[in-house]
Formats: C-alpha cells, structure tokens, sequence
C-alpha cells in the first residue's frame, strides 16, 4: 500500500512537463555564478561586484545588492566585470572593466542613482586601476576627472596600485620612491595638488591598506625563502609608524587586511607544499602581539567590508554543496556563515563526469600558489549533495571508469601518471604509462597511439600497432573494443578509420568511415560515431552516424553548427551535448535529443558548453561550462529527467466545503508502485505541512483535507523517484470570505538564532490555542504552548530543544499556531 504525504519543504522549483522527460529542478549556487572582486556597504545595503550572472538564482549581471536578507539586481547590470565599488557622487561607483580585442582593456567609471546606470567622463584604457571619491571628484589611478577629462594629478616615479581616503588626505601606495617630487617609499598622502610622505615610509610595496578611523594600516610580506614569507603589519597614527612582530614563515600571499573590533585580521594563503591545497587562514593581531590563526579552507577573498556589525568577505571561492565558500560570507566575530541557502551547483566550469559505485564524479581546480599550478579537487555526487571525494597536487587530466573502478591521469607529473582507486579509500599509482589511457573497461585500461596498450594485472601489453596512422579514440561496443584514428588498415585488414578488436583480431564496419570518429557509444543496439567524416558506409553522414551490425545509419544530414562533446544513450533516446547552435538543422544550444526519427532541442537549452553527460537513477546529468539550463539558473551542472513510470493527469480538481477541502484525480495511465506525494501550500512563507493519508491502488483517487481555513490554498500532486520528484499537476482553492482574524502569529526574533528565540502571537479575543514546532519534514518537534489564552500579546520562548529536552540540530524549522479553526506558520532558522 502506497502513502501519500503533505509535507513541509521550502519551495523548490521544479521544471517537468507533467508524465514527459524535462529539465529538472536547477543546480543552484551556495552563491554567485562566478568570481565576487569588490563588496561595499552602501547606506546599509551591501553591494557585490564582480564576474557572475546570477547571485544564487537570481539573475544579477556582475552587479548585485542585498538588503533584509534578500538578493538583488541593481537595474541590468553591467557589461563588463566590476572590480571595485565606492560611493560618491550622490550614489553609488562601480569601476567596470571591458575587452576591446586580444590586447586592450578599457575601465569604465559607472555611475548608480538608484534607477539607471551611467557612465561617468571618457573610457580610461589600463587593465585595472585604484578607485577614490575624493574631495568631490572621481580618481583613478593618477588620474583625476575634471569634466569629460582624464588629467593626471598624482605624479610619481613609479605605479599606483592603491588609493584610501585617510582623514583628509588620498592615501597612494604602489611600487615609487618619489612622489610629486618628494621622497616617499612606497607610501604617500596627496592634498589637493601637494605630496607629503608619511614618515620613512615603508620598505616594501604593501599588499592591502585600510584605513581604521584616525589609524591606517597595511599588511607587508618579507620573503624567508623561495617564494613563501613572513606576514607584518605596520600602523600609522598620523605621525608615526608602529609596527607589529613579523608572524609565520609560509604564508604565500595575502588577501587582505581588515580593521574589526579593535583587532587587525590579515588574510591569505599559508602553507605552500606542491603535493596538497594551498589553505586560507585568518591571523589576528592588536599591533603588539598576534593570538593565532582560524582555517578557513580555500576560499580566496579579493575584497572585505563592515556591515551590520559583521565582517563581509568576498572573493574567487568555488562553492560545492554546503561548503562555507560561495563568492559571498560573512564573520559575526564567532564563525562564518554563507549569506545564501544551502546549494548543490559546481563553482567552477568542469569538464567530465564519470560514475562511480553509485556516484558521478568529476574534478574541478583550487587556487594555486607561488609558481605552482591550482591543486585539483575530485567531487562526488550522491543524488543529494556534492562531497569531497579526493585532492591531487597535480593537474587531473581524465576521469576514467567502469563503474566499479575508477582511475585519474595527471599531467604533467610530479609522483605519478596514473592513480586507480579499486575500493573507496585506497589509492594505488600506475607508474611510467606508454601513453595516455582513454578507456577503462571490465578493470582494465586502453591507451590508444601509434600503439593500442591494455594495463591489467600490474602490466602494460601492446595488443597491436597501427602502421599508417594512429588509434585516436576507443569504447567498447557489442562485446568488442571499437577503435577510431587516423589508420585506414592495421594487420591487413582495411578498415576505413574505424574497426573492432577482439580475439586478437579485427573486424571491419562496414566499409567504414571517410575521417576518424572522435566519440563512440552506444545506444539501442548501435554503435554510435561522430566526428568530422562526411560519409559512413558510403552513404553521406555529416558527422553522425550509427553502426547496427550490418549497415551505417546516417544520423544527420547537415553538419553540426559547432562542436559535439558528449554522446550519451538514456531512456531509448541518444542525447548529444557540446558548444554547437544547430544539429542537423534544428536550432539547439549546446544540447538536443534524437528519439530514433529527428533531433530536438531540449527547451531553451543550455547557456553555455556541455562537455560530459551521464546517468544516475532515472536522471540525465550533464556538467560544463555554463550557468543556466532552461532559461533557469544552474550552475555548471543540469540534469534532464524522464518520470521513473508513465503517468499522465487528466484531472486535478479540489472542492472546498465547510469542514475542508475535498480532492480528487485521475490518471491516463498508472502503475501501482508509484510513490506519490501531495502537498498543500497555504502561503510562499509557511511552506507546506505534513499530514499522513491513505494512498490508492487505483488511478482515480479521492482524498479529504480537513483544512478549514479561510486561506487561499495550493495543492500540487508530484511522483517522487530516489533523488527527484516530477510535478503531475497543481491545483488553487480560492480563499473563503474574510471573517475577523483572531490570532496572528509575529516573525520571531531573534531569527536566525543560537540558542533561543522568542515567539510571538496575539488574541482578538480569548481562544484556546496549540503552538508547535515543526521541522523541515513536517514532524513535530516540540508542543509550546496549549490551552487557552487571553486577548492580547503573548510570548512563548523555544530554547531549541525537542519534547524530550533534547537539542535539535541546526536547520529550518517552523513555527504554527493552531487557534480559531485556522492555521498560521513562520519560519524559524537555528544556527549552532
């Protein structure tokens, strides 16, 4: 016997067709969609710049605002990459930076009012350049606006990289030793038109400079050896320099530096070794002593601001899963938080997906340090969420697997070419590889070549030699290994560029190919090829063509408006992804589908190159470099999903009555072992409540919800499969006429909290009244309150605790408020 639920859930957007394959829900961001450079506090308002297009899901072009814990647009955004923000001229600037071809940027200063931007004075050509609002006028770099001018104010011996309104003064630093004239070491103060130094100066170019009030502080790094150096930091006072003890001796840069509650924090990269990642920290210091370092994983920040008391930092971070980097994050003096909701979308663009004993993984790079290239993390995906699956010092180069097993090439190498991971945990390396594998199958690995290699058992065996071109590509198919190259015979059989190996022998396709295959897989029976060949079989082919055992199949008439990547078979259809805009003719954006008698193209498809396809439960997953499928934001990952059953509604009717709400469907077609679920939304706020009710063995299925508030209410009927749930249908019951409010339920404050919060409601009237707490599942957690109550306002506390006085975890929970036949909820954030 099936159960079907109403349960309680934030909303998540779902973008099925109801009972017919579509783009799932979006694989959003714990943050924005690409590097975060500046952050300001503007008026209260903080305010990113950067290279992104969305901030979580919202669509945001390089620019975004957040205000009472919500993100937004400021009007289109902007063209080009913001690299930093200030105020002044009675709003708010942005410098933008644009490419004018393969050599020249240009720097635009643009201006925000609060309902357009507009540029301010002519495009100032540099790759970047310091920003200042001082004394009424723009600065950039030494240069000052003055009118539709870009005249030159600050004059030194050397390059400006840093500007800082300090009291009266601009605060240049940079890489001189004069300035107007007058000797001054990496550090000046500019009046108006005249230089003065601040002291002796300083002796190496600082790495960040903030001004604290009537102090001004920076950050200098002192090489030790190679490239790893000691942190310091000195302090001007208006007259003199005071300088802290030097600290650590591997930091490998610095971030920044930061004036908060009274302490300076210096941020950076610490711990060089080539073999492993290349960590963040936060060091602390009061000028006279340090008090030691916070790791802070490898989040990379290029900008920091003060906002509602709490630290904001920004950067380059990648986000996976519920890592605490995402571009955006914020320190309350205990811990950092990310300002986003959990996210299971991939930071940076990725290039393949392998699975893996259940999982898919893929790799994406971390930053590097001193002369050494980023270190390499592999990620796992369970179905729910991404984890670290393993990190390389190394540059991973290909995934390879056949489910059970799973092997990493690197390149270029350090310790070793090839690592094979046959369990879970350990890693065994395969030294001195003849050539790079391509294919790993039934736990052995092919390397293609001049010469085709298999590695088994600890050995590298040459199968055979190919003597008039090389063997480019490999897969298996029908039991045989299929090889693609350059090579039109190989041990006299004539071949055609393609052939099956097997017994030691080979077999040709048919008459073969008219150029090489660059991908191979299978689907329904075939072997499918694509490639820059023309005719397959003899026949004309533009590059697609499928092997049935006997004959070619041309797949497309036309050739591809661009490249395919990917060729992946999934629920009788052959999907193809890659960076093209028309497959055999029909417009579609980096992704289509061929159901045996045409292309097609997937919705709006994918915004950006697809570069690897592969499936997992009843899902189609695809990963590149892109951050949007379907017109919906989805970062670097999207999954295309076809109903676990064939299930279509014919109807979804809801009727309500004085006693409740009575609903009732119809499927056209059905099968028993369907887990469906039903849920009400009474509001976007209070989500949707649980409430355990009979399922049916049959297609037509009636249930009533003794709901009898006057609320307006939403139900929608959805298949839930192991890791996805596809919407059937959604239905509106209108509110019932307004009578009086009796209770209200009040936002609880402190919200999020740790480790108690206060709830409020209040009475029109004496009632009699039930307050719980639900979790995000919809199970009750804890009974507040329960009994009657006179009119008024009443406060109830929750120490987060469960009924039997345990503590709960953190996460969302809720709130409800049972009085007068009529439910309310609000939603409460524990943060331990």
């Amino acid at each position: 016997m099936r159960r079907i639920s109403l349960i309680v859930a934030l909303s998540i957007c779902l973008f099925f067709t109801p009972g017919r394959a579509a783009w799932g829900s979006g694989f959003h961001l714990q943050g924005m969609s690409g590097a975060v450079r500046t952050v300001l506090d503007w008026n209260g308002t903080l305010v990113v710049g950067g290279a992104f297009a969305f901030a979580g899901a919202v669509p945001a072009r390089n620019v975004a605002a957040r205000a009472d814990g919500v993100w937004f647009p400021l009007g289109d955004g902007l063209a080009g990459e913001v690299l930093d923000l200030t105020e002044g001229s009675g709003g708010l600037l942005a410098l933008m930076r644009e490419r004018v071809d393969k050599t020249y940027w240009v720097l635009k200063v643009m201006h925000w009012a609060g309902s357009a931007w507009a540029q301010l004075g002519p495009e100032y050509y540099a790759t970047s350049a310091p920003l200042a609002w001082y004394h009424g006028s723009v600065h950039l770099g030494a240069h000052r606006l003055q009118g539709d001018v870009w005249v030159e104010v600050l004059a030194t011996d050397g390059s400006i990289d840093d500007l800082t309104v300090y009291g009266d003064d601009l605060i240049a630093s940079g890489r001189f030793q004069h300035a107007g004239g007058v000797p001054a070491s990496c550090i000046a103060a500019w009046n108006d038109g005249t230089f003065s130094p601040l002291g002796a100066g300083l002796p190496e170019v600082p790495w960040d400079i903030v001004a604290d009030g009537d102090r001004l502080h920076v950050v200098l790094g002192f090489e030790n050896y190679s490239w790893l150096m000691s942190c310091e930091v000195r302090t001007w006072d208006g007259s003199t320099w005071s300088i802290s003890p030097r600290h650590g001796e591997a930091w490998c840069g610095f971030d920044g530096i930061v004036a908060y509650e009274g302490n300076i924090l210096v941020f950076g990269a610490y711990g060089a070794y080539i073999d492993s990642p290349i960590p963040t920290y936060m060091a602390s210091t009061d000028g006279s002593s340090w008090t030691g370092m916070t790791y802070l994983g490898f989040p990379g920040f290029d900008d920091f601001c003060t906002c509602d008391g709490r630290l904001i930092a920004v950067g380059g971070g990648r986000s996976m899963g519920d890592t605490i980097s995402a571009g955006v994050i914020a320190f309350d003096g205990d811990q950092w938080r990310g300002l986003f909701p959990a996210g299971d979308g991939i930071w940076g663009g990725i290039t393949q997906l392998q699975p893996f004993q259940g999982d898919l993984v893929t790799f994406q790079a971390g930053p590097g340090c001193g002369p050494y290239d980023p270190y390499y993390e592999l990620l796992g995906w369970d179905g729910g969420a991404w984890s670290l699956f393993a990190t390389f010092g190394e540059h991973v180069d290909r995934l390879l697997g056949d489910g059970n097993s799973l092997a990493v090439t690197t390149f270029p190498s350090f310790f070793c070419d090839l690592y094979l991971l046959f369990g879970t945990t350990i890693w065994s390396c395969v030294p001195d590889i003849p050539a790079d594998p391509t294919l790993y199958h039934d736990g052995a690995l092919y390397a293609p070549g001049p010469v085709l290699y298999r590695y088994a058992d600890g050995d590298w065996i040459a199968l055979t030699t190919a003597t008039d071109g090389d063997i480019e590509s490999l897969a298996f198919w029908n039991g045989a290994l299929i090889a693609s190259g350059a090579f039109t015979s190989i041990d006299g059989h004539s071949l055609g560029h393609i052939g099956a190996y097997g017994s030691g022998d080979w077999t040709p396709l048919g008459s073969g190919l008219d150029a090489p295959a660059d991908l191979m897989t299978g689907w329904a029976g075939k072997l499918v090829a694509s490639g820059p060949f023309t005719t397959a079989g003899g026949q004309p082919a533009a590059g697609l063509a499928a092997w049935d055992g006997h004959a070619w199949i041309p797949l497309s008439s036309v050739p591809v408006a661009g490249e395919i990547h990917t060729l992946c078979g999934y629920a009788g259809e052959l999907f193809a992804g890659g960076d093209f805009t028309h497959i055999d003719g029909v417009a579609a954006d980096n992704v289509a589908r061929f159901d045996g008698a045409g292309w097609h193209a997937m919705g709006a498809g994918i915004d950006g190159p697809v570069h690897a396809l592969a499936k997992k439960d009843w899902r189609l997953f695809m990963v590149g470099d892109f951050t949007a499928a379907d017109g919906h934001a989805s970062h670097h990952v999207a999954v295309w999903a076809e109903p676990a059953v064939a299930n279509e509604l014919q109807y979804f009717r809801a009727e309500r009555d004085p006693s409740g709400v009575r609903l009732s469907w119809l499927l056209k077609v059905h099968r028993p072992d369907t887990n469906y679920v039903l849920r009400r939304r009474v509001d976007r706020q209070s989500g949707y409540l649980e409430i355990a009710v009979p399922g049916s063995e049959v297609a037509e299925t009636t249930y009533f919800d003794p709901c009898t508030g006057s609320e307006g209410l939403t139900y929608e009927l959805v298949i839930r499969g192991d890791t996805n749930e596809i919407l059937l249908g959604q239905v509106s019951v209108p509110a019932a006429a307004p009578t009086a409010v009796v209770a209200s339920l009040h936002p609880a404050a402190p919200n999020p909290f740790n480790p108690s919060t206060t709830v409020a409601f209040s009475l029109t009237r004496p009632s009699h009244i039930r307050l719980t707490v639900h979790d995000a599942r919809g199970q009750r957690v804890r009974i507040l309150e329960r009994g009657p109550f006179t009119t008024g306002r009443h406060r109830v506390e929750w120490d987060g605790r469960d009924d039997g006085g345990q503590k709960v975890p953190s996460g969302v929970y809720f709130a409800c408020l049972f009085a007068d036949d009529r439910i309310t909820a609000t939603k409460l954030v524990l943060a331990r």
